[in-house]
Order: C-alpha cells, then sequence, then structure tokens
C-alpha cells in the first residue's frame, strides 16, 4: 500500500520487505529494533531524529551523513571508521583515544592536547610547531630549513655531516688568546664591562665567553678566566697586570664564509696558520681612518690607539701586540718602520724605540726593538728583546685595502743590512732608458761625454761645456750658438 500504517507493528517483522517504503513514516517507532536492517533506506528520514541511538551500528555507513549530528557520542567508538571524515567535527573529543591512527591528520587540530603523546610519532610532522619545544632533544636532527638565529649554547657534539643550507646569520664573533702571564686590570674601574663577571668559581672558556657575547661587542671586548675559573669581562684591556695562568681573551669578528664546507674537518687548525690568508685583512687604513704616505701607499702607521699614546711608559712586546690587536691593526714589520711608515704620526715618539713584529732573527720568545724613525737606525739599536722586557713604545700599523690576498712568505727571511739607504727608491728599473731625455738639458753635465752625438741636438746649448770635444760634428748646428766655445 501507498499509504503507511497508523500504528507500527508491536514485532518488527522478521524479514524486512525486498523494496524499502517510497516515503519514511511521519513518526519513528519509539523502539528501536534490535537488528538493524541489512539494506538501509534509500533516503534518511526528514523528521526528528531518534532520541536513543541504535545499540548496534550499522555494518555499512549511509553513502549521506545526517544534517544534524547525534547530541551524545556512542560509548563505544565503530569498530571501522568511516572512509571519509564527517564535515564538522564533534561537540566533544572522546573519552579514550582511537586504537589506531587516521590515515590522514585533522584539518584543524584539537584546542586541548593529550596528556600522553603518541607511542610512534607520525610520519609527516605539522607545519607549524609546538609552541614549548620538547625538554630532550631529538634522535635525528632536521634535514630541513635550519633555524635563523644559531643556538647561543651550542651542543658538545659536532653533527657529523653539515646541513646543506647554512644559517641565514653566522656566528657574530669569536675570541683569541692574547696572554697567558698578563690580564687586564680588574682594578681600573673604567675598563670593566657592565656585567663584570659570572658567580663563583670554576667556569669553563665556553661558559665565559658566551657571558661576553650576551654584551655587546663595546661593552664587552675581553675576558679573563682565572687559573681557579673565576670569569671577569672587561670593556678595555689597555691596563695589565702580570699573573702567571690568567688566560686574557680578545672578541674578534669574524667574517663569514661564502659557501659552507661539504664536510667539517676531522681536526680543528692551529691557531696560527703557515701561510697567509686567502682573505685579505678585515681591518684596513680605510676603515681605520689612518692615512698612508706616497712613498708607501699599500701600509699605514699611526701612533694613537683609541685615543691614549704609548709613549710615556715602556711595555712589553705582549702588551704593544694586545694594543694593536684591540683596533683590528697590527705591530709593524722592521722593514716598514725603516721605510718611516710610523714616523711622524703623533705622540713625539720619533725619537723612542717600539716593538715590531719581526722575530726571524731572534730566539723563541723575543722580538726586535728599534727606532721609530728611519734617520735614526744605527745597528747597535736593533735588538732582539725578551718578549716580557718592559722596553718600547707602542706604535701599530695596517694594510690598505686590497682585494686579493697577499703572496706566499718567502723561504728564507730578509737580512737585516749594516746601513739601509736613506732614501730607497720606491721600484728599481728594470734596464737603463734608451735614449736620454730631450725636454730640458741636465743642470750638471755628465763626466764623460756620450759616445756618439745625439741624432738632434738639444733645443738649447748647455750651460757648461764637455771636457773633451765630441769625434763627429752634428748633421745640424745647434739654434743657438754655445755661451763658451770648446778649447
Amino acid at each position: 500500500s501507498d499509504v503507511p500504517s497508523d500504528a507500527p507493528t508491536d514485532v518488527p517483522s522478521p524479514v524486512p520487505t525486498s523494496e524499502p517504503t517510497v516515503a519514511p513514516t511521519d513518526t519513528p517507532s519509539a523502539t528501536p529494533t534490535g537488528v538493524p536492517t541489512e539494506s538501509p533506506s534509500a533516503a534518511p528520514t526528514e523528521g526528528a531524529s531518534t532520541s536513543a541511538p541504535s545499540a548496534v551500528p550499522t555494518f555499512e555507513p549511509s553513502h549521506t551523513p545526517s544534517t544534524m549530528p547525534s547530541a551524545a557520542p556512542t560509548d563505544a567508538p565503530s569498530a571501522q571508521p568511516t572512509r571519509a571524515p564527517s564535515q564538522e567535527p564533534t561537540v566533544g573529543p572522546s573519552t579514550a583515544p582511537s586504537a589506531r591512527l587516521t590515515s590522514e591528520p585533522s584539518h584543524a587540530p584539537t584546542r586541548s592536547p593529550t596528556p600522553s603523546p603518541s607511542e610512534a610519532p607520525s610520519d609527516a610532522p605539522t607545519g607549524v610547531p609546538t609552541v614549548s619545544p620538547t625538554t630532550p632533544p631529538s634522535a635525528t636532527p632536521t634535514t630541513g630549513t635550519p633555524s635563523a638565529v644559531p643556538s647561543l649554547d651550542p651542543t658538545d657534539g659536532p653533527t657529523v655531516a653539515p646541513s646543506g643550507s647554512p644559517t641565514g646569520m653566522p656566528t657574530a664573533s669569536a675570541f683569541e688568546v692574547l696572554s697567558l702571564t698578563e690580564r687586564c686590570d680588574k682594578n681600573v674601574l673604567s675598563q670593566r664591562a657592565p656585567v663584570f663577571k659570572l658567580t663563583g668559581s670554576e667556569h669553563t672558556t665556553e661558559a665565559c665567553a658566551n657571558a661576553c657575547l650576551q654584551q655587546n661587542e663595546t661593552e664587552c671586548a675581553f675576558f679573563v678566566l682565572t687559573s681557579d675559573g673565576f670569569c671577569h669581562m672587561f670593556q678595555d684591556c689597555t691596563q695589565t697586570v702580570s699573573k702567571e695562568g690568567d688566560a686574557t681573551y680578545a672578541r674578534i669578528t669574524l667574517p663569514p664564509t661564502d659557501a659552507p664546507t661539504d664536510a667539517p674537518s676531522t681536526v680543528p687548525t692551529p691557531p696560527l696558520t703557515a701561510a697567509p690568508t686567502g682573505m685579505p685583512t678585515p681591518t684596513t687604513c680605510e676603515s681605520l681612518g689612518w692615512a698612508t704616505k706616497t712613498a708607501t701607499p699599500s701600509v699605514c702607521g699611526e701612533s694613537t690607539i683609541n685615543g691614549v699614546c704609548f709613549g710615556d711608559e715602556q711595555w712589553n712586546y705582549t702588551k704593544a701586540h694586545s694594543v694593536c690587536g684591540s683596533v683590528g691593526a697590527r705591530l709593524c714589520t722592521l722593514v716598514e718602520v725603516s721605510l718611516d711608515v710610523v714616523q711622524g704620526t703623533g705622540c713625539n715618539m720619533d725619537q723612542d724605540r717600539i716593538w715590531v713584529s719581526d722575530m726571524t732573527t731572534c730566539d723563541a720568545g723575543s722580538h726586535v726593538v728599534m727606532p721609530s724613525r728611519q734617520a735614526l737606525i744605527d745597528p747597535a739599536r736593533v735588538e732582539c728583546i725578551d718578549d716580557n722586557t718592559a722596553i718600547g713604545s707602542i706604535r701599530c700599523c695596517a694594510d690598505s685595502g686590497t682585494s686579493e690576498p697577499t703572496a706566499p712568505p718567502t723561504t728564507t727571511p730578509t737580512t737585516v743590512t749594516s746601513s739601509p739607504s736613506i732614501t730607497p727608491t720606491e721600484q728599481p728599473s728594470d734596464s737603463p732608458t734608451m735614449t736620454p731625455t730631450t725636454d730640458t738639458p741636465s743642470v750638471t753635465p755628465t763626466d764623460a761625454p756620450t759616445q756618439s752625438p745625439t741624432d738632434t741636438p738639444t733645443g738649447a746649448p748647455s750651460m757648461q761645456p764637455s771636457d773633451v770635444p765630441s769625434p763627429s760634428p752634428t748633421d745640424k748646428q745647434s739654434a743657438a750658438p754655445s755661451i763658451t766655445p770648446t778649447d
């Protein structure tokens, strides 16, 4: 019949009809059947949903989900999840997590994470990291893009292979050892950094360096690690005191590499290289504001370092090296001082003897002390002095900007001449000139006449005739007769 019965049967039929009714009943049954039909109705009911869900879910889910989800979810989840997730998530999450992970993650994460993480992590991590990272690091490092800023406290063990994409910002600073016998004077309060020391003792070099890096370069340019592990930080280290066992470190700025290495070195490089660097000196005469001289355009010298003259007292080599290095400069070489690179650069030190970087003729632990003006250089005043002896003043040198690395060092050292030339030529000529000058006659004639006369006579007669006449007359007479005829 096309019209449904007014009241449902007390007992459902043992076998459902072959074809479902064309129109659903206006009122659903108050008591659902104990066993669901094997074939669901072609269209869902249009009225209100049942007040209680079925005790046993259907074997096959409906092709079209209900418009409104049930107010109360089932106590037990379905044995088999639906092939397609619901368009809207449930109002409340399930009390127990599902036994197996879904094949695809949810589009929107839950508002409250689970108190216990899953036993197995997902193969595909989330696009956005968690707000609070895990306390222990991951067993396997990330292979994607590294962090934009490196960690302040690096790991104790480096990675076996570096990342294919280096960080966008390289490590800003590093430190080099200045002295193991002298330290910055902590009693000079103006030299101290704003944060002067770390609490307690037994600090490591890394801990002290990291503490210094927390302050900017002008606030903390040096730090001292004492023999018993105290960490002291300084913005200046001009005034020092002798202290055996205390290590003094200076902050230096490192230029970033053009490209990362394919693999890290198994053994770190020693402190000093045997050959010049492939990169030009980062601190130049131009960046320091030091002027070069016409005779020595590739190098400059200066006597006032950070506004201080170092000629009133006598200093040792370690102090001289530290003062020049504090501004990125260096000690001058013996040859540079001989060329008057630092002469006349101020502080009335032209009469003083200064430390130079040369030690090739000295014993280990000694360097050359010499007059800082070429005119005063005497072999007796050019000496090898022990590095710890306070005997010399301090003047510094730097190189002019260059785009090419320095040439390899010579295999044998240069020897000090007993009496260098007063004014050496900038560059000797490779060969003498083939023809004499014709613009202006020389003021003083040569001692001997030329072997053959010139093809063209000079425009003006010589001021003094030659002692010996030329062996043959010139082809053309001179424009004017000589003032004094030859004998």
